[in-house]
């Protein structure tokens, strides 16, 4: 990264930000690089130590500029609803994709199979309308829109938790074993919750199909 300059960065900053954006300034010779923070116009110096610390960022440079884009956040970010397309996978930009989502009012995102969660502390009702729960039942159980496959289907529709109990139930239905769905994070996260929605998920669809007598 280093090699480079005059691109938008990542820089490691103090809580509460612990990582900020900044764009990483030509310095000549064995001179210390600089980068000049977006948020406050702060010039820092980088020097040698430090130069671990600073990681490209997931973002189209016009964007940035801008806060423009199809698919970008307020601060010009590229958005991503499956992080395993991050064209750079490091913590800052895992951090900074979850949290414009979040500012989107759209608290789950998927990681390849897994669907993280992040606490909104409101209800946004049009997600759990019983048409979302029946988009996703009939796409990921019974597969009425011909692609349901014996694969796990993450991309095709919007990261939802119905995603995992949807394909749970279908590994109900399309094998002999049991199935688990585990729900983890830090007090507070939101996993009660997120256990009611999945259970209530599960209830709703085995009401509908008699194929599968217990859960």
């Amino acid at each position: 990264i280093m090699a480079n300059t005059d691109v938008h960065v990542y820089v490691k900053s103090p809580p509460p930000e612990m990582w900020s954006l900044g764009i990483l300034t030509q310095t000549s010779g064995d001179d210390p690089k600089t980068v000049t923070l977006q948020k406050t116009g702060e010039i820092i110096t980088i020097n040698k130590e430090q130069e671990k610390d600073v990681l490209l960022v997931n973002v189209k440079r016009d964007n940035l500029a801008n806060g423009s884009g199809s698919n970008s956040s307020s601060s010009g970010l590229e958005v991503y609803p499956n992080m395993t397309s991050l064209p750079f996978l490091h913590e800052p930009a895992i951090l900074y994709n979850l949290k414009a989502r979040h500012e989107l009012s759209l608290p789950y995102t998927v990681c390849g199979d897994i669907v993280i969660a992040c606490n909104p502390y409101k209800r946004i009702a049009e997600l759990y309308s019983e048409e979302v729960r029946n988009c996703y039942t009939e796409y990921y159980v019974f597969g009425k829109n011909g692609r349901r496959g014996d694969e796990t289907q993450t991309e095709e529709q919007d990261p939802h938790v119905y995603i995992t109990s949807s394909n749970s139930y279908y590994g109900l239905l399309n094998s002999v074993y049991n199935q688990s769905i585990l729900v983890s994070g830090e007090s507070g996260a939101g996993k009660t919750e997120t256990v009611k929605i999945l259970m209530t998920h599960l209830a709703g669809i085995s009401s509908t199909n008699g194929s599968v007598n217990e859960i």
